[in-house]
């Protein structure tokens, strides 16, 4: 048997992988190997169909079809196998878009942009762009911010930099001890973990606090826990003596509910302004000013609740709308539903004592995904998504909160119609310089009476059309103060 067909047997090379080296290298080890060993030229065909392992194998028989891959010679194979010259601005931008991935060394980062370089016609520019890449795509800021005061960097000093700062994490660092890590007291000052501040837990915020329509027991009013407020002795006494002892009604009085409907009474010889609201001293103007759209579309959405804790997820049981001519302010359309909801379909206690609503009003309804069907018909034929219109509530909850929320649990897109919105209490606060936190403050504090009962979707949505006519009235400009898009 001859030297080369010995040769051919006893091949070192190994079955080719691919998780291991790309094909052109193991083509390239191959011929070494053949012009090492002396292969014959019919034997090398065999022993690269035998190597080259399942997969281009089929390749190859599929391109030689209907003839087998042994009929070809070894150079039309390789032909065969080669892939197509990679694209040079395709490796430019894998290059230029790899930045050092956490765990991984200075030397791999850069080992890796010499091999991404490969087919990146680089040339004489290799090291530079090595150096550029370094910089902008090391990970750690403070070895970037020390490279770049260097004036004349090039990448074996830029190498020998980040290799001492890498090893020595304070050596390079402004101050830093070489081996030695700065111990920082950790205090309730470096917490970033908020709280709310109408219980005091964490992990959510006011507006989704579940006590925020509790009544404090020391001053009376509605938002927050008696342990949170900030009333002290001296307020409490001041307060007292300008509101009377209730706050916004007395506390156990049957009628308490009821308070929310006297706009101001006398009270010991002096007038009495519930929700310690000021009264608005801005008149009404003669003319209004001529708004940016057609319509005002005000909602208001009521939900599931629960004492004492954050129901997950909480679900829409009111879909109120009310059309606002923003000329006139007259309301010229009313969409309004309950629904049905499904992930707690039993109101809870406290949801039907706070609210107008009852557990016969959601059984009756539809689910939201029906209702919400039945509300992009009405925007469509009834507003007409062609005019110009606006959401306007009282709180950002609503529509930052409540639909994004609703929609997730029902497996639905928020339409772009309801990603802006006007919260009436900013152009409140703008007018008279007083952030009311509720829509009975504003009430109160414009002398409109309230109608209907509080809690209730469309009857709050009345309201806050009043407000929004009185604000109005006083020269307000009404714009979107948030949006989602």
């Amino acid at each position: 048997m001859s030297g080369g067909a010995a040769g051919a047997l006893a091949c070192p090379m190994g079955q080719f992988d691919e998780n291991v080296e790309p094909l052109v290298s193991y083509l390239e080890r191959l011929e070494l190997y053949f012009e090492a060993s002396e292969v014959q030229e019919e034997k090398r065909t065999a022993i690269l169909l035998s190597l080259i392992g399942p997969k281009h194998y089929n390749v190859l028989r599929d391109s030689t079809a209907p003839e087998k891959p042994s009929r070809k010679s070894y150079s039309e194979l390789v032909e065969m196998l080669k892939v197509p010259e990679p694209v040079e601005v395709a490796e430019r931008y894998r290059f230029y878009q790899r930045n050092q991935k956490p765990g991984e060394s200075i030397a791999e980062y850069v080992a890796t942009l010499r091999k991404f370089a490969q087919y990146c016609n680089f040339g004489a520019f290799l090291d530079e762009a090595l150096r550029d890449k370094l910089v902008c795509g090391v990970s750690d800021k403070d070895i970037q911010k020390r490279l770049l005061c260097e004036r004349t960097l090039t990448l074996d000093s830029a190498m020998v930099i980040v290799s001492s700062m890498e090893k020595h994490p304070m050596g390079s660092r402004p101050g830093g001890v070489p081996g030695v890590k700065m111990a920082l007291k950790k205090g309730p000052w470096m917490t970033h973990e908020k709280v709310c501040y109408k219980c005091g837990e964490p992990g959510h915020i006011k507006q989704d606090c579940p006590h925020k329509m509790v009544s404090c027991e020391r001053c009376g009013r509605i938002g927050h826990i008696t342990s949170k407020c900030h009333m002290n002795a001296r307020t409490m006494r001041s307060f007292r003596s300008r509101v009377g002892p209730g706050g916004q009604g007395d506390k156990g009085s049957s009628d308490s509910a009821d308070h929310d409907t006297t706009n101001c009474e006398e009270l010991g010889g002096r007038q009495r302004h519930p929700y310690n609201a000021r009264p608005v001293n801005v008149p009404p103007k003669t003319a209004r000013i001529p708004q940016n759209f057609d319509y005002f579309l005000v909602l208001d959405f009521e939900a599931t609740c629960d004492e004492g804790k954050t129901m997950n997820p909480q679900e829409i049981l009111e879909f109120p709308v009310l059309k606002v001519n923003a000329e006139t302010y007259d309301v010229e359309a009313t969409f309004h539903h309950f629904v049905r909801p499904i992930k707690h379909p039993t109101l809870t206690k406290f949801c039907t004592r706070l609210l107008p609503i009852t557990q016969e009003d959601v059984d009756n309804a539809e689910p939201f995904p029906e209702v919400f069907t039945v509300f992009d018909k009405w925007m469509q034929e009834e507003v007409g998504l062609d005019k110009k219109f606006l959401f306007v509530t009282c709180g950002d909850w609503d529509l930052k909160t409540m639909l994004p929320s609703q929609c997730e649990t029902s497996d639905l897109q928020v339409p772009s119609y309801c990603k802006k919105w006007h919260n009436i209490k900013k152009a409140y606060a703008v007018l008279t310089g007083q952030y009311n936190r509720s829509m009975m403050a504003m009430i109160h504090s414009l002398g409109l009476p309230h109608e209907g009962k509080h809690h209730s979707g469309l009857d709050d949505c009345q309201n806050i059309a009043n407000i929004l006519r009185a604000l109005a009235d006083r020269g307000c400009k009404f714009l979107a103060t948030m949006s989602t898009e």
